[in-house]
């Protein structure tokens, strides 16, 4: 459903306090993640604050024991996050998950677990305690931001093997729009974005000047609808959702990076697991490593209709 006015009912989105007041990495973190959905009051809720922020002394590599034993390793993935995962209909990251545990010789069980409002509430729900209404741990998360940041605010994980890099894209239909160089190209066109994302931050920093030209909906799947059913021209969004979004029928549409300074900057998606995990870290490494290099991350995204980009 378009909304082109009014605020967003969803509680304020954890870009605004995951990296505590650095600007650049609270904006980057908040692109990245391209919002997956948060728990909201008819969802499973999030524990506390402040209700584990002890210390937690964490035995060496009792996750790949786990796996070892088991022969199958929990991948933790973000709820209602598609194209990365929908329940019942899998996703870019579940294939990543699944991919991975066939590299290590192992079958793959994915867990998915509803965003907390900040990271810290990820990690420990996903990977280092578990949610305190019983979801169980995961022995790797993924989709996480490879934040120097972020890593030194999480000392219960291991953040590494960057994997993909996400970057907010513009998406045009080429017969009504012959190049897009900024957002005097747009004319009369119309742009859709999507509620409280980075394309939406930049162009509040255009004040009132194309507020009748730009229609605001609360998931980027929506706007790129509007965008093939040619009542938008323009859409700004993350690479992978817009992509994935518009699927095969891609002819009409021209796909070029976001040049936004600070609003544009792309983000390296990696992996976590608990700070103890030794060997299931460089196992999960060298598989990443191998899938960055032989096309199989590549093949994944591209099955998503997404197109894969290489981390720097």
């Amino acid at each position: 459903m378009m909304a082109s006015t009014g605020a967003h009912t969803n509680k304020p989105h954890r870009l605004f306090g995951v990296l505590g007041s650095s600007l650049l990495g609270v904006l980057c973190l908040g692109m990245l993640m391209g919002f997956p959905a948060l728990a909201d009051d008819d969802d499973a809720p999030v524990a506390p604050k402040g209700a584990d922020t002890a210390k937690v002394e964490t035995p060496e590599d009792v996750a790949w024991a786990r796996v070892h034993s088991t022969k199958i390793l929990r991948v933790g993935v973000y709820r209602k996050f598609a194209p990365f995962h929908e329940d019942g209909q899998g996703g870019i990251d579940d294939d990543i998950g699944a991919e991975l545990a066939r590299r290590l010789g192992v079958n793959v069980s994915v867990i998915s677990y509803l965003a907390g409002d900040e990271m810290e509430d990820d990690f420990r729900n996903i990977i280092w305690k578990g949610h305190y209404l019983g979801i169980p741990v995961s022995d790797v998360m993924l989709h996480v931001p490879t934040d120097e940041a972020l890593a030194k605010s999480a000392p219960q994980v291991q953040i590494f093997g960057a994997y993909a890099k996400e970057e907010t894209i513009v998406a045009y239909d080429k017969d009504r729009l012959s190049n897009w160089k900024g957002m005097e190209s747009l004319g009369s066109l119309r742009l859709g974005v999507e509620m409280q994302s980075m394309p939406d931050l930049y162009l509040s920093s255009f004040g009132a000047q194309y507020n009748s030209q730009i229609d605001h909906f609360p998931q980027l799947t929506e706007a790129v609808a509007e965008l093939k059913a040619g009542k938008l021209q323009v859409v700004l969004g993350s690479r992978s959702k817009t992509e994935s979004a518009i699927g095969p029928d891609r002819d009409r549409f021209v796909f070029m990076q976001f040049k936004g300074g600070i609003y544009g900057r792309a983000l390296n998606l990696g992996v976590a697991v608990n700070k103890g995990e030794t060997k299931l870290k460089q196992e999960l490494q060298n598989a990443i490593t191998a899938m960055r290099t032989d096309g199989a991350l590549q093949k994944i995204y591209a099955k998503h209709f997404a197109t894969w980009v290489a981390p720097d």
